[in-house]
């Protein structure tokens, strides 16, 4: 959002204990790699060391939040700078 935050990335952090490795968070992804038409900006494969992902877990809550007077609530894409104030409850689907 160049006009709200002109020098503020964007950043979602998959917390590796929660995924079920259901590929829905890729699936979704809107944003296409320019370089390569098949390849998105989410991707899913094989898990990692997980010693990787809690180091950037702890950058990744360690980011400042947004303040709510800043934000223009007037879209969807602009209310992805707020906290995010959904978290998953950890439970296990059993089919």
């Amino acid at each position: 959002m160049p006009e709200v935050f002109p020098y503020t990335p964007y950043t979602s952090q998959i917390y590796a204990e929660d995924c079920t490795g259901c590929n829905l968070f890729a699936e979704v992804c809107p944003v296409i790699v320019n370089t390569d038409n098949d390849r998105k900006a989410i991707n899913f494969g094989k898990k990692t060391n997980h010693t990787e992902i809690r180091d950037n877990i702890s950058f990744f809550e360690q980011i400042p939040i947004n303040e709510c007077s800043s934000v223009d609530f007037s879209s969807v894409r602009r209310g992805q700078f707020l906290e995010s104030l959904f978290e998953f409850s950890g439970a296990k689907f059993l089919l």
